[in-house]
């Protein structure tokens, strides 16, 4: 079956076949990264922790190359949320600033400067989904995305502590998390992105309705899987105010006519 690009202005990317059916890489970017987190949580339900991760690493790239023929910011946004991640991440663990005293208690040998690989990493991945999932609010969207980045961290940091994977020296209202840890994460969010505007050379995320929120919401289900019994309600109600914030910000786009009711 012969297919051929096509490319109008700076609208979608798309493959169309000679039967009429046409395939929106938008689409398929967002499904994928959906999926990456959500095969990631079955896998993890199923023990299979390591092809787990090896799994949403894989489909999260080939998220951001099928969305890279549109929005060619998409990697510099990766790049910037883990590059200053891990300058943020290096300046906690020696300094305390900007999250507070931590220590990371697994990740040992696979580290730079004594942050682990996989933490860094993870600041890029979830940059990147949180601004997909505000990307229909153009400028107030440096403001939505760090917000979402909390969010997330107040489900993520009460898990992980529970699971051993880091620990804190002063322990906070949050189940035991800090609040100036949730801070720490928004200026580096914030920081993140104004790195990405620089490199971005103006080449931003057009909106992508609602289905851009889908990934988000979808990022929490892996952490969701791994938590216990003692972590858990920190999880779910995390989950629930992403629902939430998501919901009523969405249902104002809406009704202001910022976001269209469907992908188009």
């Amino acid at each position: 079956m012969e297919c051929t690009r096509e490319a109008k202005g700076s609208s979608i990317f798309s493959v169309s076949y000679r039967d009429g059916y046409t395939l929106d890489a938008k689409k398929v970017s967002l499904h994928t990264l959906t999926t990456s987190y959500l095969l990631n949580a079955l896998l993890t339900l199923l023990g299979l922790r390591r092809e787990a991760d090896i799994s949403l690493t894989l489909l999260f790239f080939l998220s951001l190359a099928l969305l890279t023929k549109e929005w060619r910011g998409g990697p510099a946004l990766f790049v910037s949320g883990s590059l200053v991640g891990f300058v943020m991440e290096y300046l906690g663990l020696a300094y305390g600033i900007p999250f507070g005293s931590y220590e990371y208690l697994k990740f040992k040998g696979a580290t730079v400067l004594g942050v682990p690989i996989p933490i860094i990493i993870s600041w890029g991945v979830y940059l990147y989904t949180s601004y997909i999932a505000a990307s229909n609010f153009q400028a107030k969207r440096y403001m939505v995305t760090p917000l979402l980045m909390v969010i997330l961290d107040m489900a993520i940091d009460p898990v992980m502590v529970d699971l051993g994977v880091w620990r804190w020296e002063i322990h906070g209202p949050w189940f035991g998390i800090p609040i100036e840890n949730f801070i720490g994460w928004f200026f580096t969010s914030c920081l993140a992105l104004l790195l990405y505007r620089f490199a971005a050379g103006g080449h931003d995320l057009q909106p992508l309705g609602i289905a851009g929120m889908l990934p988000y919401l979808s990022s929490f289900l892996p952490i969701i899987a791994v938590s216990s019994s003692r972590s858990l309600p920190a999880a779910l109600i995390s989950f629930l105010l992403a629902s939430l914030t998501t919901l009523i910000v969405t249902m104002y786009g809406i009704r202001s006519g910022k976001i269209k009711a469907k992908l188009s």
